[in-house]
């Protein structure tokens, strides 16, 4: 979708707040952790060595895996870009908010300008929040300014548009065409822990695309075995490393809590007219699952999460079913903060799981496709309800899985969900239906 400047700059205001910042701690008291979420965009959860991938190497990612958590059944909520974002940044299903008669419309504003966002909670703690990157929320661009962010350094959703604008602070000016936005997000993250370094921050990070439709700069161009979109792989890892390095400059690592993830599955062919686009040999961007960004099956949902906090968590592997949803929870048990009634409705507090110190954490998992199609895992039993329309097509080459008729996967026996089991298993079938029909109703 292209939209216009005028388009994105409709109905921007601006919002202040007081805020009680927190004294900064004395001789022997504890400060409390910097907290940074770093939101990738289309990565698979095979596009990582250290979950696997063995064509390309992503070492700065991989020395926060392992001096972390590494989840290997974390999933978004959504396997498209904005209802994951909106998902992460609310504690509510996007689901809830984007369905209008059993199909997905995203016409009205998201974030809800008097909703406490993850960011507005973590500034009642008295925290500084930033955000730098990719935005991703259509139309509502002013929700920015609503969402608790003291600072903002953000582009607009469409990366790949004849003109690109950025937004800092409000100021509005054109950005040309240019291969360094990467390098352009990375200063302004520089920047800002230089400026907030010595006070407790909260710093969300939308990092450029991991598609097609991107081209990376010319330091990573050909670097890479697998065409365009492994060498934007490679451009993130060295983003990663770049934010690794400065936290060390400024003797900050060792009490931020990094946490990094994918907004949803991958997509592998945007950039059509890329033939080395499809150079993939043996890499799979969606592991060994099926489907990928916009699809109902494992591949479109299930992503990448680390946890890397040195001062909190010591290195583990993570198998424990865990969602997005659920990260504003956790952190507001980090930070002793109280959720109100309406606040966050959907998520569930399982930090000692995100800080790798349990293992039984969300007893179910709900996915969510392009066309609002839902499904609940729970066991080893994965539920996709039937489509109001058929959408079992593709799109970029991808599975959608959206069908008329009820699905049921084993994915004990079957994680590749090649094999229907929903007639020989009705009784499965009506209990995961009603459960997900309940969860609905709420």
């Amino acid at each position: 979708m292209h939209l216009s400047t005028t388009l994105i700059l409709t109905g921007i205001v601006l919002l202040t707040g007081c805020r009680t910042k927190p004294a900064k701690p004395t001789d022997g008291q504890a400060r409390s952790p910097n907290v940074i979420c770093i939101f990738s965009d289309d990565l698979g959860i095979g596009d990582l060595s250290c979950y696997g991938a063995t064509l390309i190497s992503t070492p700065h990612i991989d020395r926060m895996a392992g001096q972390g958590v590494q989840f290997s059944n974390a999933y978004s909520t959504s396997a498209s870009c904005q209802p994951s974002r909106f998902g992460l940044l609310t504690g509510i299903y996007p689901w809830r908010v984007t369905q209008k008669d059993g199909a997905a419309d995203y016409s009205g504003l998201l974030i809800d300008t008097t909703r406490v966002t993850l960011a507005g909670m973590f500034a009642q703690a008295g925290y500084n929040t930033g955000v730098i990157g990719i935005w991703h929320f259509i139309p509502d661009m002013a929700a920015v300014h609503h969402s608790g962010f003291d600072y903002e350094f953000i582009l607009p959703p469409v990366q790949d548009q004849s003109k690109r604008i950025y937004m800092e602070n409000g100021q509005v000016s054109e950005l040309e065409p240019s291969k360094h936005i990467s390098s352009l997000i990375m200063k302004k993250f520089e920047e800002y822990i230089s400026a907030h370094k010595d006070r407790p921050f909260f710093l969300y990070i939308g990092t450029q695309g991991i598609d097609m439709s991107q081209m990376p700069d010319p330091k990573f161009e050909g670097k890479s075995q697998l065409g365009v979109r492994g060498d934007m792989i490679l451009q993130l890892d060295g983003s990663i490393g770049q934010i690794l390095q400065t936290l060390d400059r400024y003797r900050l690592m060792e009490n931020t809590l990094i946490l990094f993830t994918s907004d949803n599955g991958p997509v592998i062919n945007e950039r059509t007219s890329d033939s080395t686009g499809y150079a993939w040999g043996t890499h799979n961007p969606g592991g060994m699952y099926r489907g990928g960004k916009h699809s109902i099956y494992e591949a479109g949902s299930k992503v990448p999460l680390i946890i890397c906090w040195p001062a909190g968590v010591k290195p583990s592997k993570q198998q424990t079913l865990f969602s997005h949803v659920d990260i504003y929870a956790s952190l507001a048990a980090l930070l002793n903060q109280q959720i109100q009634p309406g606040q966050a409705q959907d998520s569930e507090d399982h930090l000692p799981v995100l800080l790798g110190k349990e293992v039984f954490g969300r007893e179910y998992i709900i996915e969510q496709s392009l066309h609002n199609t839902l499904a609940i895992a729970k066991g080893r039993w994965k539920y996709i309800e039937p489509a109001k329309d058929s959408f079992a097509g593709t799109k970029h080459c991808t599975e959608l899985g959206d069908e008329c008729q009820p699905q049921l996967y084993d994915l004990s026996a079957d994680p590749q969900e090649q094999h229907n089991v929903a007639r020989q298993n009705p009784q499965v079938v009506a209990e995961l239906s009603a459960l997900l029909k309940k969860e609905k109703e709420k």
